[in-house]
């Protein structure tokens, strides 16, 4: 599925919005540049007026559970949550925590969530199959991206 923020039901509601909230979690720099990447274009896409709020929690901040909870809380109000990560064949803990954790406390809102994942695959991964059924139970509209290209994190060259 293409990851095009223009495809989504909740693009109607944004298009003409004064302020976009988007809470994205991210694993690593390289997913975290793919978030980014559709964040932006979600936001070339919006009305010049609007403003676009984008908290970022790394997976790895998940595992503190004050930081746990405040990334949850944040996603609660929410109009879109972005999940970008590298496609694995388990779960993140951390992840799949939060995730239990937010959607017990959404309440009636319904975010759009959105999964961007790295590698190429036909087969869909532990963390697409869940993030859909999670969505599906949480009543929310899910764009799952199956993959963008593998880059390999920068060597450094010594000086």
């Amino acid at each position: 599925m293409d990851a095009d923020p223009t495809k989504l039901q909740g693009w109607m509601r944004w298009k003409e919005a004064q302020r976009v909230s988007i809470v994205a979690l991210y694993e690593d720099g390289i997913s975290a540049q793919k978030g980014l990447e559709f964040c932006q274009k979600l936001s070339a896409n919006l009305e010049p007026g609007c403003a676009i709020s984008h908290q970022v929690w790394l997976f790895a901040e998940l595992g503190l559970p004050a930081l746990r909870d405040a990334a949850a809380g944040e996603a609660v109000v929410a109009d879109l949550v972005l999940i970008s990560a590298r496609r694995r064949d388990t779960i993140s803990p951390v992840l799949k925590s939060w995730m239990d954790l937010w959607l017990q406390s959404k309440g009636s809102r319904s975010p759009v969530l959105v999964l961007l994942q790295d590698g190429e695959s036909t087969e869909e991964s532990s963390l697409e199959e869940y993030v859909e059924s999670a969505a599906r139970l949480g009543h929310l509209e899910c764009l799952s991206h199956p993959s963008f290209p593998v880059q390999k994190e920068p060597v450094p060259h010594p000086a």
